[in-house]
């Protein structure tokens, strides 16, 4: 009898220890509830007391795995929200001042001023002053992507540490498991980790679990590379990039790997996913697309500047582009072009201009620059220098070169692939307003990548802003209008005014086609995409989240400690316990009575 009653008391002390460890964790979000059962001991049909059964934990597997493979992408899917709205805040809105667009039509804006009122100089430095602070937005937009990038960088260093640690506490849990399997202890507790583990690891990448009939786990990249087995954790190990730039692609930043192997492409969700695809493929498309911008912008205003002249005109113009073989390469005009020294106090030409005609076969350079030296005499020189390109002096310092088509449409070079189809002074880079180191059109030079890093003003037009181009150079027969430049001329501002709208063919860049708009339209699309890309990715996060919180508050209303009805087993139990424990007093006392009898 006194066995019976002290096996029920055991199996009671069993279930009041389980309960009390729910009560305990009944505000942990990872612990699962458990159970203790018990179960009648019968012989020959006689029953001989109750034993409590290993505890149950009240786990739904299936539904468990589902919830943590929502999170993956979730954690996606809010990395890059964090991406995105850093992008926008950078790049402002279409109306206000801050934005690439807003810039584009304040400078039209101060250009009509300008027009108005050609010779003066507060104008002039009110055009100088807005292009440059432009050209310094877009430098340090260039700078913030790839800023944003190496911070990238940062995140993906981070993310890597915290999976080893994850992997190093999932293996010392499949020890322990292993210890407690072979005692004959409950698991439990072991898997509730586990599964807390796993979630944990799924913020930042898409992984496989497997899980073996022990209760051990092995882990694995989402194509098969092994993380965890039962021999032990593959860290990852990644090296991260002392600096980011422009040309910087995957092949040149760091790289995650296993034992060796590269696995950095085989990682597309998760934190880790997220910070790759902003490393290498958000930010070096917003990057192609400024560089796009950058270049056409360039083009459209050297254009348009190289067709005049400011006043007074600089006394030595220097050329942009470089000529490796002179003595080779050839050029050829539609049309003729009028080269003439001006007197910048009268704005007269000093002599006769040269009316230089290459309509009829190509030159070389070497010739058409002798031709030009030839016209100068001892007014002025003009050479390649040791770079290649061409210089034209002036020998008086207060006289300069002005160059103007004698046609309109301006006459333009014809030879295919070398600067063809640009003026006279664009090919050869001599009046242009905005630098990029060397010119990338049509010279053999491989690419556009990074001009929107070293995208400048002519340092001496930001230094004497009356050299910006303002006036045409005369066409009228020199014996009968010797005057060159007239001050009040303001034609070429008003074809630049017309060149921030006229339609330019764009060339696909990032995720942008290739496309014939303005650059004004152009600046604003690139607002427009990135905030659309943004706008959906922050819609599909917010109806991911929405779905993966619904579905992990039904999994804890299916899985988590049930207050109310714990305390009631308990107090059930704590009854029997103590109905127990008094038969079992009872019990003891009579034995005595019936020993004492004897």
């Amino acid at each position: 009898m006194s066995d019976i009653i002290v096996s029920s008391i055991a199996a009671q002390q069993r279930v009041m220890q389980t309960i009390s460890n729910n009560v305990a964790n009944g505000s942990n979000p990872d612990y699962t509830e458990k159970t203790v059962g018990l179960v009648t001991n019968t012989v020959g049909g006689v029953s001989y007391g109750v034993t409590a059964l290993p505890e149950v934990r009240n786990a739904e597997p299936l539904r468990t795995e589902a919830v943590r493979l929502q999170s993956i992408e979730v954690r996606y899917l809010e990395t890059l929200v964090d991406s995105y709205d850093n992008i926008q805040l950078k790049l402002g809105q279409p109306g206000d001042q801050a934005s690439l667009g807003s810039r584009m039509a304040d400078i039209k804006t101060t250009l009509r001023t300008l027009e108005d009122a050609p010779a003066t100089p507060g104008h002039q430095r009110g055009v100088i002053a807005k292009l440059d602070e432009t050209v310094k937005y877009i430098n340090k937009l260039g700078d913030f992507f790839q800023n944003e990038r190496f911070i990238a960088e940062d995140g993906i260093e981070d993310a890597v540490d915290n999976v080893n640690r994850i992997l190093k506490s999932l293996d010392q849990i499949n020890s322990d498991i292993s210890l407690a399997n072979g005692r004959g202890e409950t698991v439990g507790s072991l898997q509730d980790k586990q599964d807390a583990l796993l979630k944990e690891l799924s913020k930042y990448m898409d992984i496989q679990v497997m899980r073996r009939s022990s209760m051990n786990l092995d882990v694995t990249t989402n194509t098969g590379q092994a993380l965890l087995l039962r021999t032990g954790v593959s860290q990852l190990a990644f090296s991260k990039a002392t600096s980011v730039g422009p040309a910087d692609t995957p092949a040149t930043l760091g790289k995650i790997t296993i034992n060796g192997v590269d696995v950095t492409t085989s990682i597309s969700s998760g934190k880790i996913g997220a910070f790759l695809k902003t490393r290498d493929v958000i930010l070096p498309g917003m990057q192609a697309e400024l560089d796009e911008f950058t270049e056409k912008f360039r083009d459209q205003m050297n254009a348009v500047h190289n067709q005049g002249s400011g006043f007074p005109i600089p006394a030595v113009l220097t050329g942009t582009r470089t000529f490796a073989t002179p003595g080779v390469t050839t050029m050829q005009m539609d049309g003729v072009v009028r080269l003439g020294v001006v007197d910048n106090t009268t704005g007269n030409y000093i002599k006769a201009p040269l009316d230089l005609d290459l309509t009829a076969g190509p030159q070389t350079i070497n010739a058409v620059v002798a031709t030009i030296n030839g016209y100068l005499g001892a007014d002025g020189t003009a050479a390649l220098n040791a770079a290649g390109q061409l210089v034209i002096t002036a020998t008086n310092a207060n006289q300069g070169v002005a160059m103007v088509s004698m046609t309109d449409p301006e006459a333009k070079q014809t030879v295919a692939g070398l600067g063809n189809g640009l003026g006279f002074s664009h090919f050869f880079g001599l009046n242009d307003l905005f630098t990029t180191g060397t010119r990338f059109i049509d010279d053999g030079v491989a690419g556009k990548v990074g001009l929107t890093q070293i995208l400048d003003m002519r340092a001496d037009i930001k230094a004497t802003p009356a050299f910006l181009s303002r006036a045409m150079a005369s066409i009228e027969p020199f014996a009968t209008h010797p005057n060159a430049i007239q001050p009040g001329d303001g034609r070429i501002i008003t074809k630049i005014i017309a060149a921030f709208d006229q339609s330019v063919a764009f060339s696909a860049a990032g995720p942008m086609g290739a496309r014939s708009e303005s650059l004004l339209n152009y600046a604003n699309s690139i607002w427009h995409n990135a905030a659309v890309d943004s706008k959906n990715n922050k819609s599909l996060y917010e109806v991911q989240n929405t779905i993966l919180e619904e579905n992990e508050t039904e999994l804890i209303a299916r899985t988590r400690v049930n207050m109310q009805s714990q305390i009631a087993q308990l107090m059930e139990s704590q009854r029997i316990y103590a109905a127990s424990t008094t038969l079992l007093k009872a019990n003891k006392e009579m034995l005595q009575q019936l020993m004492s009898a004897v």
